[in-house]
């Protein structure tokens, strides 16, 4: 039978102690829309959560949500456990990440990249993933919008030029 894996990725800047809460709900969140998806469902596909840090300092806060409740041992296991993986982008640099050349360290690549940087990165990123998995890639250009709509205000010119590019990555695995 074959087994599946969701990967609940979630990014941040600043190490915040109430992360675990944040995955928790996240995670609740999909296993009911798993539920509602599947009627008859009896199993749950289990969900990896994986915080990337693109902070400067190390993570500095406990990776488990049982840590943010103050309880006694009596109580433990009834008190929520979750545990999740923290992944720190400041601690690949850009020459290794460049040697990857996979669709994950393209994605730290153009987190750590500046405004300017990111257009010629995108454009880089798009002639050189040819072998990926589309559902990657895919989810790679869906990132990249984001960032463009929340974090980068760009003028219209290159905001085409950069939509040209993510079609590339999008549709590269087409025809």
């Amino acid at each position: 039978n074959p087994a599946y894996l969701y990967i609940l990725l979630e990014f941040k800047s600043k190490s915040d102690p109430f992360t675990g809460l944040q995955l928790l709900r996240y995670i609740v969140n999909l296993a009911e829309y798993q539920r509602r998806q599947q009627p008859g469902l009896k199993k749950l596909t289990p969900i990896f959560p994986i915080v990337l840090y693109s902070g400067q300092s190390d993570w500095k806060h406990s990776r488990t949500v049982q840590s943010l409740f103050q309880f006694h041992s009596f109580i433990t296991d009834y008190i929520p456990h979750l545990s999740y993986y923290v992944i720190s982008e400041s601690e690949y640099t850009p020459d290794h990440l460049e040697q990857l050349n996979h669709a994950v360290s393209w994605l730290f690549r153009l987190e750590q990249s500046s405004k300017d940087d990111f257009i010629d990165l995108i454009t880089k990123a798009s002639q050189t993933l040819s072998d990926e998995d589309e559902s990657l890639i895919k989810a790679l250009a869906l990132w990249i919008g984001f960032m463009l709509s929340d974090h980068y205000r760009m003028e219209k010119e290159k905001v085409e030029f950069i939509q040209d590019c993510l079609h590339l990555l999008d549709g590269h695995h087409e025809g």
